[in-house]
């Protein structure tokens, strides 16, 4: 059953999140947290994400080209084997591995051994003189959560875990593992039929996925599966999961057991997966040092207190031999690390060592290879628009001029053999949930590629993937960290702006999302917004709409217009506003849009709805675009309902193009009003998180309840079809947003109501009046609410990037109680709006067009 906003007052979700913050906050961890913080979210999270993605192939050139076991190390295999034969560790006469148990009651039956295997391989390949090139070390995980600096992060316990240190410790030098150390997690299971081995792949991929959430700088992660006595590895990077086609039996098959194990110990950190051109900067005699983190010496206390503050030493090398070297001195963005198909995109406050003086924004993403490159997305000719502002951007290269691209460098270039199996429910066991603690981590709303459900995909041609870099002269703080009102209003009003700039240039941004909004420092033209992140953006060169030709307005039609408007609604219309519509409509057209606005404002049509089109003005025809099939892209949370699941649009207008819809200008302008509307919901006027979301509600908190329903079921599910019902629904009946979503609002926002309420309004009534200019007008629309919004609240103040709160007025008393449930605005019930292709190729028309039925409605 699907969550609904609309539970009753006190009522949950199906499932609820809790919110944390840190005790002690500062401006730079003052975070929302309500991501990934159980288990079962976690293989929520994994199975939305490597959706049809999964693969296998062909289990020896998984061992050749991915853990690099070539046949050069068969023969020392052979020599392993007979050393650990003559030691005790294998019998030959019933082929069972050293204290593995013939009859397997219990899981936990295996772990001891299966360590005990491992660590006497990685022992004899030493005593052969073969010292490891990455210290691994064999851990029984059965009763240790390993330790995140992310208090709230998830308390997953893999069965085994292979991790980088040093040996022969004495006992009180061993520490629990922290996941910074994670070599390699392994998944165990006392059975091997399909019904474990599914839930089994996810329960791996839980793990996986924390290592590279904890870990920025792998580039991939390597996993076993080991049910009853059947073993496969299992590597993910940003285009997948693929494992061994076949699992082989460690007894009856040592040699292959063998060389897996040695695998571990012989790869060293770049094909064990770590990045090692960037490298942890630390502390050592005084004297600060370069170290990749597969070194057994790194300490988790190396890494600081939060993975934020953690300084690297990265290192760019492009085709042409060109090497940048640049150092970090924050992250801005790591919640997107984690992810196991996709960008993966991390950002970095960073400096070039050649020159400590200037800052830039570092941005290192995982870029499908059929998109270009961020650069180049960014049109000419915007001068000082609030656009993210980029030097370059480069694929990286590894030593030897081989770029680093998952289905090259990181797969070989390897032969899927077929889709992974189904992968089904998580396994139920006893996994101990989080404990309440504090974090300083962000909340995860990660970016989506059109995801479906994890299932057999035959065939399966995975995505390739490229590391490349994007150097950004652009700087700020997230639109979360605002200080004020009047800060969050003046940086969403100028990434509208900057929106709109691409928009008329041919780009469509299609990733709107508050990670994407930043606050910057107030620039000579008074900008004190950007938006960034064109990643995911589309570049639209030939197919543009250009403006129609001014009609000849006729003062004496624009008389009647007013007219008839006094006349059939008793609305007095400016003639003034009635010459700008008939300069782009005919007559008729106009009089319907006017009937159409009469039923959402029955007695004064606002200005800023009367389309205005600017000379000259050339924008994307998206129903022109060729690309086959429903793409859609974006940040789920944020998403319009209209591109969650197959594309349904909230009403069948007649001008829109028939089928699944495509992904529009409205749809971004959608998504920052969602946006506006959770600052709104989680956020007080000086940007911190809600008192009411710091922890689950209490006991009998009937408001408390609601509020956080409201947040699960309209951004923090991952579910599609919760959010694209919760969204729908909320189009289909508009009165519910006054109803059941600003009445949530926090009461120091309060001040935002009359505004969200107007732009709500406009909103609604551009998709139900959707026609082909407003494409070319919603933008001027909306920024004119922006405009006056911002003027009310006095003459715009410097903002700075941090500082103390700014003052904005005017600002309602926080109410001592609850806020009464308002009175519901006017909408109509449904009011469609078809304007008649042939009119527009008229110099009038007198012909009313007829109304459209009633709406069929249906994103960490």
């Amino acid at each position: 059953m699907v969550s609904s906003y609309k539970a009753a007052e006190g009522g949950f979700a199906a499932k609820t999140r809790q919110y944390i913050t840190p005790n002690n906050t500062t401006t730079s961890q003052t975070y929302h947290r309500a991501g990934i913080t159980s288990a079962r979210e976690m293989t929520t999270k994994v199975l939305a994400e490597v959706g049809g993605r999964a693969c296998t192939i062909d289990t020896l050139d998984f061992l050749e080209d991915i853990l690099g076991s070539n046949d050069d190390e068969v023969d020392l295999a052979s020599e392993v084997y007979k050393r650990l034969k003559d030691a005790g560790h294998y019998d030959t006469n019933i082929k069972l591995w050293k204290d593995f148990p013939l009859e397997i009651s219990q899981e936990q039956e295996l772990y001891a051994p299966f360590v005990n295997a491992a660590t006497a391989i990685g022992d004899t390949l030493r005593t052969l003189g073969h010292e490891p090139r990455t210290s691994v070390l064999w851990t029984d995980g059965a009763d240790i959560s390993p330790i995140s600096p992310n208090l709230a992060a998830p308390k997953l316990r893999p069965d085994i875990l292979a991790t980088i240190g040093q040996r022969n410790l004495d006992q009180e030098q061993q520490v629990t593992p922290h996941w910074t150390r994670v070599h390699s997690p392994i998944e165990v299971k006392k059975k091997s039929d399909d019904d474990t081995v599914a839930p089994a792949i996810a329960q791996l991929g839980n793990y996986m996925r924390m290592v590279l959430s904890e870990q920025v700088n792998r580039r991939f992660v390597l996993g076993l599966l080991f049910c009853g006595t059947e073993l496969s590895a299992w590597m993910c990077d940003r285009s997948g999961l693929v494992g061994m086609q076949h699992a082989f039996d460690i007894h009856e098959s040592p040699l292959l057991f063998i060389r897996t194990i040695m695998a571990f110990y012989r790869m060293d950190a770049l094909r064990s997966g770590w990045d090692t051109d960037m490298k942890l900067l630390r502390t050592r005699n005084n004297q600060l040092e370069a170290v990749c983190t597969s070194d057994p010496t790194v300490l988790p206390a190396d890494f600081g207190g939060d993975i934020y503050d953690t300084k690297w030493r990265i290192t760019v090398r492009s085709q042409g031999g060109e090497v940048e070297v640049f150092e970090t001195v924050k992250a801005l963005s790591l919640a997107r690390s984690a992810a196991m198909f996709g960008s993966g995109s991390t950002v970095w406050d960073v400096y070039n060592i050649k020159d400590t003086e200037k800052l830039y924004a570092l941005k290192r993403l995982w870029r499908d290879d059929k998109a270009g490159f961020e650069a180049d997305m960014v049109p000419g000719g915007l001068g000082n628009s609030p656009v993210v502002q980029i030097l370059w951007s480069r694929d990286a290269y590894l030593d030897g001029g081989i770029r680093d691209e998952t289905l090259g460098a990181i797969r070989g270039h390897t032969t899927v053999q077929d889709a992974a199996t189904k992968i089904g429910e998580q396994p139920k066991r006893g996994k101990r949930k989080r404990s309440d603690a504090n974090s300083a981590d962000q909340r995860v709303h990660t970016a989506i590629t059109d995801h479906t459900n994890f299932q057999t995909v035959s065939p399966y041609n995975p995505c390739n993937r490229i590391r490349t870099y994007t150097l950004m002269l652009t700087r700020g703080t997230e639109l979360k960290r605002f200080k004020s009102v009047p800060v969050l209003l003046n940086a969403m009003r100028d990434a509208i702006q900057g929106h709109k700039d691409l928009w008329f240039r041919g780009v469509l941004h299609r990733d709107i999302s508050p990670g994407n909004i930043l606050i910057t420092s107030q620039d000579e033209a008074g900008r004190a917004g950007c938006l960034i992140d064109l990643d995911h953006g589309k570049k639209y060169e030939d197919d543009m709409i250009s403006a129609p030709t001014l009609r000849g307005a006729i003062s004496q039609r624009a008389a009647l217009l007013v007219e008839d408007m006094k006349n059939d609604f008793n609305i007095d219309f400016k003639e003034t506003d009635a010459m700008k519509l008939l300069t782009r409509f005919g007559p008729g057209d106009a009089y319907c849009f006017l009937k159409a606005a009469a039923q959402f404002w029955p007695t004064v049509i606002p200005d800023f709805i009367i389309p205005e089109l600017e000379p000259d003005a050339r924008w994307p025809d998206v129903n022109a675009d060729t690309e086959e099939g429903f793409v859609r892209t974006g940040t789920k949370a944020f998403m319009s309902a209209e591109l969650l699941l197959q594309g349904r649009p909230y009403q069948n207008v007649g001008l829109r193009a028939a089928g699944p819809v495509k992904q529009d200008v409205i749809h971004d302008i959608e998504s920052f009003f969602w946006v506006l509307i959770y600052m709104c919901l989680v956020r007080r006027d000086d940007g911190h998180l809600r008192d009411e979301l710091r922890s689950d509600p209490p006991q009998g908190d009937a408001y408390a309840k609601t509020l956080h329903n409201i947040v699960y079921c309209l951004f923090d599910t991952s579910d599609d079809e919760t959010l694209r019902s919760n969204k729908s629904e909320l189009f289909e009946n508009p009165a519910d947003m006054e109803d059941y979503i600003i009445r949530y609002f926090d009461p120091s926002m309060e001040c935002l109501k009359p505004f969200v309420r107007k732009w709500w309004k406009l909103l609604v009534f551009s998709y139900r009046t959707y026609n082909p200019w407003t494409p070319g007008v919603i933008h001027s629309q909306v920024l004119r609410l922006f405009n006056e919004e911002i003027v009310a609240f006095g003459k715009p103040v410097t903002r700075a990037v941090a500082g103390a709160p700014e003052p904005f007025h005017p600002s309602p008393e926080r109410p001592k109680a609850k806020p009464a449930k308002p009175e519901s605005p006017t909408y109509p019930v449904g009011t469609g709006f078809r304007l008649d292709p042939a009119a527009y190729a008229k110099s009038s028309s007198e012909s009313e067009s007829p109304a459209h039925k009633k709406a069929k409605s249906d994103n960490n």
